[in-house]
């Protein structure tokens, strides 16, 4: 099984923390037609065996059924969660953070995270460096966690068709 990162923001990263699971919403890409009257995932065990059709996202338009994309999220996949983080200033910094905070618990954090603070927090006062790196440039070794994809569905919100994912905190 391959590795994949999945960005999550702060507020999803502490719910993930603090519950052990968490609901994901990200936009469907490509958004359906306008003229789209419902959207569906299909899922290949509940379909017939003498149906040939891809799994993925479909929607009913006017001219039939249109195939939108395969699912980014499928139910059973693991990824490892990327986030707002910063490396810490130097070896002695990390120390003794690692030594004087009491909530530091095990296992040793390898660096430092937004989603553990205030959201004004300069990241100088907690041991990181000079400034938040975005979670986009979070490589694996500072990953602190995998999540697993408990469902995905898709609904309409404002308009706008949205994956809905549940995801749960893989120890």
């Amino acid at each position: 099984m391959t590795e994949k990162p999945w960005t999550l923001r702060d507020h999803e990263v502490r719910q993930v923390l603090t519950t052990g699971e968490c609901l994901v919403v990200r936009p469907v890409k490509p958004q359906p037609p306008v003229d789209a009257t419902d959207v569906l995932v299909w899922e290949a065990p509940e379909l017939p065996a003498s149906v040939k059709a891809a799994e993925g996202l479909y929607c009913h338009c006017p001219d039939g059924l249109r195939f939108l994309g395969s699912c980014p999220y499928p139910a059973g996949s693991r990824w490892w969660v990327r986030e707002t983080w910063c490396p810490y200033a130097d070896d002695m910094t990390r120390e003794y953070c690692q030594t004087h905070d009491p909530e530091w618990g095990e296992p040793i954090k390898p660096a430092v995270y937004s989603a553990d603070y205030d959201v004004d927090c300069n990241p100088l006062d907690v041991g990181g460096c000079e400034k938040w790196h975005s979670s986009i440039t979070m490589p694996r070794w500072a990953s602190r966690m995998d999540v697993e994809v408990v469902e995905s569905t898709v609904e309409q919100q404002d308009g706008v068709w949205v994956w809905i994912t549940k995801v749960r905190r893989v120890q």
